[in-house]
């Protein structure tokens, strides 16, 4: 992790630099398509005006890519380490005996092979592989592998990466015997694996895989090692098929219990629909019979007062009726009844509502419970809830009215 940023530095904005008409370093890379050419570090000794006989030759700024880090040396002496940026030398570190660089901390691949390696029995094998690395810590690299070397490419990190592969297998596989090496390949691996890890901890890389992809055996070992590959080769595969197998009958599983969920809540969805049906079916009919038993009332009042009016008029004595006390009392008591009437009507279908409410009530009281005891999905628990409470809501304002 980079810490604060070194003296003889600082960030600046890239078009600020370019702005200024600076002469701005970077790391400069092969062209070459030999991987092996391709640079992993890049130095650059900066020179003061006096050394410098033109002035574009003199570099007042640089910049390190999101891929790289940059070491900031003054007289050999460690400075610190430049992250991402574009960055502008300040004027007390632009002289001879600064120097930056850069360090390309991107994985890469390599190759290794072994002969001559002596077991505990005496016996002489080979081996061969790959393995996936980077610069972990540009610091110890370049202080403890590069030196003052100016250029270092993949070439040469092989090299000393496959010097201490060399080494951990010799001091390794000299505690195994053949049989070891034919049975017990995957704690060879394991062991060369930890200790490689730490050894190229140690110079600031950072091994992030490694392969065994093959011993070399003697000639009257090779058949029985062969037979020994092939069978851990056979037992990884059906392993591997018996997880792919475990992995589709658990889809299989997920996928039915999908499907039941489905049909559960389509039937109930069904089956709550007929319910609300009933319930609507209930509520159009108490409306109609009140309708039908209001207008009855008012009929029959009606009827009793054009008979009377009818009878005055065969008495000819129509332009005199005078609708007397009684007659008021009586048409008076006609409507009360009406009103009555249409009160217990009401009084009845309020009843009938609440008992409705009532019932709703009880059935989210059973849903709750049997969400509690795991006896009905979330889904279908949401779903039934929701639509009560909807009809509870509504029976509520129709009691309000």
């Amino acid at each position: 992790m980079v810490g604060e940023i070194p003296r003889g530095i600082s960030r600046s904005l890239k078009d600020k630099v370019l702005g200024k008409k600076l002469k701005i370093a970077e790391m400069m890379h092969e062209t070459s398509a030999d991987l092996s050419e391709k640079r992993v570090v890049y130095r650059l000794a900066l020179t003061g005006k006096k050394e410098a006989k033109k002035r574009e030759e003199k570099v007042s700024a640089f910049i390190v890519k999101a891929y790289e880090s940059a070491i900031l040396l003054q007289l050999g002496k460690f400075i610190g380490i430049i992250p991402e940026g574009v960055w502008e030398i300040e004027k007390e570190f632009q002289y001879t005996g600064t120097e930056i660089i850069w360090v390309d901390k991107t994985e890469f691949k390599t190759r290794w092979g072994l002969s001559d390696i002596y077991l505990k029995d005496n016996i002489k094998v080979g081996a061969h592989g790959s393995l996936i690395v980077k610069i972990s810590d540009p610091k110890n690299f370049v202080l403890n592998v590069v030196s003052n070397k100016q250029i270092v490419d993949r070439g040469q990190v092989d090299k000393f990466i496959f010097e201490h592969v060399g080494q951990t297998y010799k001091d390794i596989l000299g505690d195994f015997s053949i049989n070891d090496v034919i049975r017990s390949r995957d704690m060879i691996k394991q062991k060369v694996n930890a200790k490689l890890y730490d050894l190229l901890t140690h110079w600031g890389i950072e091994l992030i895989n490694m392969e065994i992809e093959g011993f070399k055996l003697p000639e009257e070992f090779e058949e029985i090692g062969q037979i020994s590959m092939e069978t851990s080769l056979e037992k990884q595969k059906a392993i591997s098929d018996r997880g792919r197998m475990k992995e589709e009958i658990e889809t299989l599983k997920i996928q039915s219990e999908l499907e039941g969920q489905k049909r559960e809540i389509k039937a109930d969805r069904k089956g709550f629909e007929r319910e609300q049906a009933v319930i609507d079916s209930k509520i159009g009919y108490e409306k109609a019979k009140y309708d039908a038993g209001a207008k009855e009332i008012e009929g029959t009042v009606s009827v009793e007062l054009l008979e009377k009016q009818q009878k005055a008029k065969v008495a000819g004595d129509v332009a005199k009726i005078e609708v007397t006390g009684d007659k008021i009392a009586k048409i008076v008591e006609a409507q009360t009844g009406v009103d009555r009437s249409r009160e217990d009507l009401k009084r009845e279908r309020q009843q009938k509502i609440k008992k409705e409410i009532s019932e709703l009530r009880e059935r989210l009281k059973q849903f709750d419970d049997l969400l509690a005891e795991g006896k009905v999905s979330q889904d279908i628990y949401k779903m039934r809830v929701s639509r009560i409470e909807k009809d509870l809501k509504a029976l509520e304002s129709k009691l309000l009215d």
